[in-house]
């Protein structure tokens, strides 16, 4: 190959690998807004996005083994293991999600308090989509399939719809304009 044909696909390769982070990171901040929302979770976020294999291949590769060959002053393993590992997956992976969990922890929470019917209706949304996005990738549904998610729908209704026995509140204040309430157990 010429000197302009090696430098063209070196900035090819640059570009992919460039796009690919921000690809992962945009991946890594729906994950993390996945983990601030109850009931949905960042790994099937990652699934559904289509990183889950590379991340958990990414996962597997972090190994604490690096620093024993450190320690022992066998310097060229230790940094050839640190390395192996899947750098370019957790970083930006593991940027986005913490990016994510910081800057929507407070939103949603304070959400949850404001206006809790939007928001639950939203989290609800989301753990449908997040149910059935899966369910759609599946090539072959039985007759187990559909009563083990039957099943699990009404099992889901009956736990949400729980409401505990012997709870007693008390008026801790009352007001004309507000009354405190707490839990005594």
């Amino acid at each position: 190959m010429t000197g302009p044909t090696l430098e063209k696909e070196a900035n090819t390769h640059r570009s992919q690998g460039r796009s690919d982070a921000i690809g992962l990171f945009v991946r890594g901040l729906a994950m993390g807004a996945a983990d601030v929302v109850p009931g949905v979770s960042g790994g099937t976020i990652a699934f559904i996005t289509g990183i889950y294999a590379r991340f958990i291949n990414a996962l597997r590769s972090l190994s604490p083994a690096f620093l024993g060959d450190f320690l022992r002053g066998r310097f060229g393993s230790g940094i050839q293991k640190l390395r192996a590992m899947h750098w370019s997956v957790m970083i930006p992976v593991g940027l986005g999600v913490a990016v994510s969990i910081v800057g929507l922890s407070k939103l949603i929470t304070g959400l949850m308090t404001d206006k809790p019917g939007p928001t639950y209706a939203f989290f609800f949304g989301l753990i449908l989509a997040s149910a059935w996005i899966p369910l759609a990738r599946m090539t072959r549904k039985t007759a187990g399939h559909i009563l083990a998610m039957g099943l699990t729908a009404v099992l889901a209704w009956l736990v949400v719809g729980l409401q505990p026995d012997g709870t007693v509140f008390q008026v801790a204040n009352q007001a004309k304009t507000a009354t405190t309430v707490f839990y005594a157990g």
